[in-house]
């Protein structure tokens, strides 16, 4: 026996909530599917111009805050808000590239022709001194280490050989032995060999299809060092336009906004606020605090061009997981300057590791809850997705804008679109 529908007859399917709201979605993912893809497709192709854009309006909203306090505090204008930021920072980029550029110079030229002429060699001339070695000291593959027989009756103690000693140099035999691989010497050969006749124009290339940032055409008309000066000049010129009208366009959206809607999307919006902030501000600030912990402590181990490496690895910090790369070249040029005239030892390798550990640990127990304070509230695991996907669709502009885009649709979600489908479901 059926229950009757408290009002009579049941309404029409098209009437019922649950089907408008599947209708809608529908309609939705079939208009995403058809506008989204022309759209992104666009910013993709325009990406070497839309990136100075997007590091100005970063700039611009990382410096709102002091241009703010100034507008509140002094009674200044914006304008003079703006340019007083701007001769600040121009002060300061001038004091660093007096100080800095000179040994940042020498140590890039240094280390450049280091890696093309001198450590080719010495890896060379190192697998040369591993083959001339007699295999005699080294065991058989097939046949076992022969422990020490017991020394005479009538032989000194001291005489005898440690147990401990021996095993110790067996197993530094078995690995010259090991390391005298003809496949492994002819692999390391090929690669000291590649690296003696490296032509970094094909470095250079490299480097810039790996970031992606969109200057296959526009690099070979234009060049790389007239791309620098181009976007120099457009982050100038954003940035001041940015950071001028920075409150006219934040607000210039909120009359548009339904009233009924009003109080939650600002509620929503500011909370984005937050979270973005927490994620430019923060990175930026974590970048630089370890690139001055690595500066100082790769200077103390004599890590060659240790300013150049601690530099490139807090720029590296700024993409999550990706720091880890600079690290490692540190720790294998220190590796190689140490392998000439048999200087290598384990505190080579050691200590510049160490230091950038410290600096991780630093970074991520210290730095990170002080500076963000889980503001983006989201979880190892989906940094590194929203970093794959971003570096997958846009290269370096999708790796720096994959957190702040994935804090921003977390928040979407959780305060807007699942409590609307909860409610749905329930009615």
């Amino acid at each position: 026996m059926t229950t009757p529908h408290p009002t009579g007859s049941p309404p029409e399917v098209w009437k019922q909530r649950w089907f408008q709201l599947l209708l809608a979605a529908l309609v939705a993912l079939c208009v995403a599917w058809i506008v989204l893809p022309p759209i992104f497709g666009l910013i993709y192709m325009i990406r070497s111009v839309l990136l100075p854009v997007l590091i100005a309006l970063g700039l611009a909203y990382i410096c709102n805050p002091l241009v703010s306090l100034m507008q509140k505090k002094l009674r200044w204008p914006r304008v003079a808000g703006t340019l007083c930021v701007m001769g600040t920072a121009a002060f300061a980029l001038l004091i660093v590239l007096l100080v800095a550029v000179p040994p940042l110079v020498s140590q890039t030229t240094d280390l450049v022709r280091k890696i093309k002429d001198v450590y080719p060699g010495r890896l060379l001339q190192h697998l040369n001194i591993e083959a001339e070695r007699p295999p005699a000291t080294a065991p058989s593959q097939d046949q076992p280490i022969a422990e020490a027989e017991p020394a005479p009756t009538g032989q000194p103690a001291a005489t005898q050989p440690h147990r401990g000693e021996e095993s110790l140099a067996d197993r530094a035999a078995w690995w010259r032995h090991a390391t005298n691989n003809e496949r492994l010497r002819e692999l390391l050969g090929h690669g000291g060999e590649g690296l003696k006749n490296l032509r970094w124009e094909q470095v250079r290339d490299f480097l810039l299809s790996s970031m992606d940032i969109g200057l296959g055409a526009a690099g070979a008309a234009i060049g790389f060092t007239a791309y620098l000066l181009f976007a120099a000049v457009v982050i100038t010129f954003s940035f001041f336009f940015f950071s001028w009208r920075f409150d006219a366009i934040s607000t210039w959206l909120g009359p548009y906004i339904p009233k009924r809607y009003r109080e939650e999307t600002v509620r929503v919006v500011h909370k984005m606020d937050v979270a973005v902030a927490a994620s430019i501000r923060g990175r930026l600030i974590q970048a630089a605090v370890m690139c001055t912990v690595l500066t100082i402590g790769w200077w103390v181990c004599g890590v060659p061009a240790f300013l150049l490496l601690a530099i490139i690895t807090g720029l590296l910090n700024v993409v999550p997981y990706t720091a880890w790369a600079g690290g490692l070249v540190a720790v294998l040029v220190s590796v190689a300057d140490h392998a000439g005239g048999g200087g290598l030892t384990l505190g080579a390798a050691l200590w510049p590791a160490a230091v950038y550990l410290a600096a991780q640990l630093f970074d991520g127990w210290v730095m990170e809850p002080l500076v963000q304070s889980k503001a983006t509230d989201l979880n190892p695991l989906a940094i590194l997705l929203a970093v794959m996907i971003g570096a997958s669709l846009a290269g370096l502009l999708g790796m720096l804008l994959a957190i702040p885009t994935t804090a921003c649709i977390k928040i979407l979600l959780k305060d807007v679109v699942l409590p609307r489908l909860r409610a749905a479901a329930e009615g």
